[in-house]
């Protein structure tokens, strides 16, 4: 179970990046 939280946050995390990006990236279109 370890193992795979360890896998998981990561993970997470890199997905939130991604989410931030996104957004950042409708924002500068909408500008």
């Amino acid at each position: 179970m370890a193992v795979v939280l360890g896998m998981l946050i990561p993970f997470l995390k890199y997905q939130l990046i991604i989410a931030q990006a996104i957004e950042w990236d409708k924002l500068e279109i909408k500008t």
